[in-house]
């Protein structure tokens, strides 16, 4: 920790210590740990950045661990740093009491506040909705920065592979991109608009921008995509969407599946309109491909003879398969859209003009901030 309190109860940041000589009257004082108030020494070694640590074993490590990696604590200062710089005052490792956390920054302005958490090692799903659900609850809102993925390309879109952990900071942060921070290179990696495509696949524009161009608070607004780009998301997902229906021929077998469906209403798979499949601004809360969800739908309007227009048809199938409450809205998205088209029959098909415009419209408001 970078943050102790001597015994007239002020806290004493070491990040404002420049020099480690200057460190050295603090090893004479008594300090403690400002969350469980038990003591902590300072420790200033040679490679490690210096720190207080517990002189004890203690269960303030539930809430704060200690054992942070090099580039964690890297990471905090830097991060703390830019944000000296800014309007924003800055609170290192407060302690918050009315939600029992300590996270690794507080910032705020005359307008708004929210706290910072930085990543470095993945931790479980649990544990990071339970803590952003704490934050909530005390009305903090959260912010989390990881360590990038070692595949991104920057100023490329691209397929990203996002593990449960960075799927779940991506469904944490309140708004809709991603955000990772290398305090090695001293660069953030800012993704968005992501656009869902099968399990833990997405495709993204993936941008670096160096510390020293960093804006806060992390909000930088995605510059408006091109024809080019935006046919380059296309590509990728037609590519997806083709992959997934070669998948299917080869792999599947059973009495519930693309192939089944496709036979019941004598349909090729390679026949399937280009209105189905298609990506929807939440179409992540179903991990399969939008393909599959989508048939199953028009699968089952077309075979219980239900207009798949009909707000009502979207009650009772999401009530008959028990979706949840995010499922029944993406479904209903998905109905809208077919109004708004105006399809009508299998053998119906979106000109790419049509296709293009719903491409960009998704994206437009993918990476629109909340």
């Amino acid at each position: 920790m970078f943050v102790a309190m001597n015994e007239r109860r002020e806290l004493i940041n070491i990040v404002h210590y420049r020099e480690r000589t200057s460190l050295l009257p603090l090893k004479e004082q008594h300090l403690y740990c400002p969350q469980c108030e038990r003591p902590v020494i300072l420790k200033i070694g040679t490679v490690i950045i210096p720190h207080f640590a517990h002189v004890k074993h203690s269960n303030c490590s539930e809430s704060f661990a200690e054992g942070e990696t090099l580039e964690h604590m890297q990471a905090k200062i830097q991060l703390y740093s830019l944000f000296e710089r800014s309007p924003y005052i800055p609170q290192l490792e407060p302690v918050l009491r009315d939600c029992a956390q300590r996270p690794d920054l507080y910032v705020k302005d005359a307008e708004q506040h929210y706290v910072i958490e930085y990543q470095w090692t993945p931790i479980s799903k649990k544990q990071l909705q339970k803590r952003t659900t704490n934050y909530i609850k005390a009305n903090y809102p959260s912010f989390w920065l990881t360590k990038p993925p070692h595949s991104l390309r920057p100023n490329l879109i691209q397929i990203v592979r996002l593990t449960p952990f960075y799927r779940a900071v991506y469904e944490s942060n309140e708004r809709p991109y991603l955000y990772y921070y290398d305090p090695r290179i001293q660069s953030f990696y800012y993704i968005a608009p992501l656009i869902h495509i099968q399990n833990d696949r997405y495709i993204g524009h993936v941008q670096k921008i160096p510390y020293k161009d960093q804006t806060v608070p992390f909000r930088r607004d995605e510059p408006e995509l091109s024809s080019a780009q935006i046919e380059r998301y296309i590509h990728y997902y037609a590519h997806a969407r083709m992959r997934r229906i070669e998948q299917a021929i080869r792999y599947e077998r059973g009495n519930d599946t693309l192939l089944t469906r496709c036979h019941d209403l004598k349909l090729l798979p390679f026949e399937l309109p280009n209105w189905i499949g298609v990506p929807l601004i939440d179409g992540h809360v179903f991990r399969q491909h939008a393909l599959d969800w989508q048939f199953h739908y028009v699968h089952h309007c077309l075979m219980a003879e239900e207009d798949w227009s009909s707000e009502d048809t979207v009650v009772t199938y999401s009530a008959r398969y028990g979706l949840s409450e995010a499922e029944h809205h993406t479904v209903e998205q998905y109905r809208q859209f077919l109004v708004q088209v105006r399809v009508n029959d299998l053998r119906d098909i979106l000109s790419e003009a049509t296709y293009f415009r719903h491409f960009e419209m998704t994206l437009v408001a993918k990476g629109q901030v909340n």
